[in-house]
C-alpha cells in the first residue's frame, strides 16, 4: 500500500507483516521514517555506501530447461537474466559504492558453467564483492566447491566490515534461528572495535521472509546489545518493507526476475540509513530511512502506534490537505487461491479503513480471469471499504475472455 500526503513529503507505511501480500507494490517515491536531521547534517559524507542485488539466477540452461522447484518452466530467464545483469554492472559501476553485495542464488543451477558465467559479470564490476550463495546455487554437486573458490567473496554466516560499518551475515537464521543467533553473538562480541553502524543480511531458500518468533528469546536481545540498524533479505518477488517490533526489514527482489536490473543502494550515517532502489543510476525508484541506533533512537514498536505506522501518524500530525491510498493487483480467481486473496484483500481493507485515507485508488488486476463469478467477489469484498476508491483495469480485467 502506498500512501501519499499531497501537502507534505510522501511517506511509506511500515508494516509488521506482509497484510496486503501481492496487493503492495512499490510505484511511488516513499519514505520509511521521520527523523530529526538538520540540512547541514543530511549532507554529511556517509560512513559506507552498499549495493545489494538478490537471485541474479544466470544460467546456461536452454530457455526449456529452466524449471523451478514447483515444475513450472522459467524460460524467460535465458533473456531477463543476463539483460538484467547486463544492467546492473553499468549501475554499480556508475554509483561506486564501497562494496556491492550479492544475497541469494547467483546461478539457476549451481553448476560449473552457471558459475564461470556469473563469475563474467562480476569480473566486469570495479568495486568490491561479497557473496552469500542461495538454494539454487546448492543444487550442484560441484556447486560446493565452487563457491569455495571464491574465497574473499564468499561471506556465508561471517561478519565483515567496511570501514566502520559491520556487516552481519546469517543465511542460516530461517532455519537454526537460536543457533544462528548463539554464533552471531560469539562473532560480534569477539570484535576489538566498537562499530558506527552495525547491518544484518539474510539469504533465503528460494522465495518468501524469516518465518522468525516476535518473542524469541535469543534474537530480539541480539538486536538490542549490539544495536542493530536493520534487516536486508533476499526474495525471489519484488522489493518491499516492513517493520517488526523496532527492527526496519526490507526484502531485496531478484534481479534475474525482471529486465529492470534494479539495485538496492544502502547509505550509512552516523545517525541514520538510508535506502534506494535504483534501475538507473539517476532515477530512484523509492528511498526510505530508518533511525542508525548507535547514535539514535530506535522505532518505536508499531503496536504502540494509534495507527500501527510510525510514518502515517507523523505526516497526519502536520495536517495534511489530502492522502490517498494506492492497491494493486487483488486479482480475485473463482478457485485458484480464491480463500488467500480474499483473506488479503479482507486485512488490507480493514487496513485502509483504520488509516481512512480521502481516496484509495486500486491499479490494475482487479480480477484474475474477467469472469462474472470474480468481478461479483471483487464487488462483494471492496464493498467493506469506507472511502471513496476508483479503480485502473489491467490486462487480465480487459483481455481476458
Amino acid at each position: 500500500m502506498c500512501m501519499l500526503s499531497l501537502s507534505s513529503p510522501m511517506n511509506s507505511r511500515p508494516t509488521r507483516g506482509a497484510f496486503l501480500g501481492s496487493l503492495i507494490q512499490f510505484l511511488l517515491a516513499l519514505t520509511f521514517g521521520n527523523l530529526n536531521t538538520s540540512g547541514a547534517d543530511s549532507e554529511k559524507m556517509p560512513l559506507a555506501t552498499l549495493a545489494v542485488i538478490s537471485n541474479p539466477y544466470i544460467t546456461t540452461l536452454p530457455p526449456k530447461q529452466i524449471i523451478d522447484e514447483n515444475k513450472r518452466i522459467r524460460d524467460f530467464l535465458a533473456k531477463t537474466a543476463p539483460a538484467a545483469m547486463d544492467k546492473t554492472v553499468g549501475i554499480v559501476n556508475g554509483l561506486q559504492p564501497d562494496a556491492l553485495i550479492v544475497l541469494g542464488s547467483a546461478t539457476w543451477t549451481g553448476s560449473r558453467a552457471d558459475f564461470d558465467r556469473f563469475k563474467g559479470y562480476l569480473d566486469r564490476i570495479t568495486v568490491p564483492k561479497l557473496i552469500v550463495p542461495g538454494a539454487r546455487d546448492l543444487l550442484s554437486p560441484e556447486s560446493k566447491v565452487w563457491i569455495e573458490g571464491l574465497g574473499e567473496l564468499d561471506a556465508t554466516d561471517l561478519v565483515r566490515d567496511v570501514g566502520s560499518v559491520r556487516l552481519v551475515f546469517a543465511s542460516d537464521l530461517h532455519t537454526e534461528t537460536e543457533a544462528a543467533c548463539e554464533r552471531i553473538e560469539r562473532q560480534l562480541s569477539a570484535r576489538d572495535a566498537k562499530a558506527k553502524a552495525v547491518m544484518l543480511f539474510n539469504a533465503h531458500p528460494f522465495r518468501g521472509r524469516t518465518k522468525r518468533d516476535l518473542d524469541n528469546s535469543k534474537f530480539w536481545p541480539l538486536i538490542e546489545k549490539f544495536k542493530i540498524a536493520g534487516e536486508f533479505e533476499a526474495t525471489r518477488y519484488g522489493a518491499r518493507e516492513r517493520l517488526i517490533k523496532t527492527l526496519p526489514s526490507w526484502t531485496v527482489g531478484s534481479t534475474g526476475w525482471s529486465t529492470r536490473g534494479a539495485i538496492t543502494r544502502i547509505r550509512v550515517f552516523t545517525d541514520r540509513i538510508e535506502v534506494s532502489q535504483y534501475s538507473d543510476p539517476d532515477k530512484k525508484v523509492f528511498a526510505l530511512t530508518a533511525p542508525n541506533p548507535v547514535a539514535a533512537e530506535r522505532f518505536s514498536p508499531v503496536e504502540d502506534d494509534p495507527y500501527g505506522s510510525l510514518s502515517y501518524s507523523a505526516e497526519l500530525k502536520k495536517n495534511p490537505d489530502f492522502t490517498v491510498a494506492l492497491i494493486s493487483d487483488p486479482q480475485f480467481d473463482r478457485e485458484r487461491s480464491r480463500q488467500t486473496l480474499i483473506n488479503r484483500a479482507e486485512a488490507g481493507i480493514a487496513e485502509l479503513n483504520r488509516l481512512n485515507p480521502d481516496l484509495v485508488f486500486i491499479t490494475g488486476d482487479l480480477v484474475n480471469n474477467n469472469l462474472p463469478e470474480e468481478w461479483d467477489l471483487f464487488n462483494d469484498i471492496f464493498a467493506k471499504l469506507k472511502p471513496q476508491r476508483y479503480v485502473v483495469p489491467g490486462n487480465h480485467d480487459v483481455l481476458f475472455n
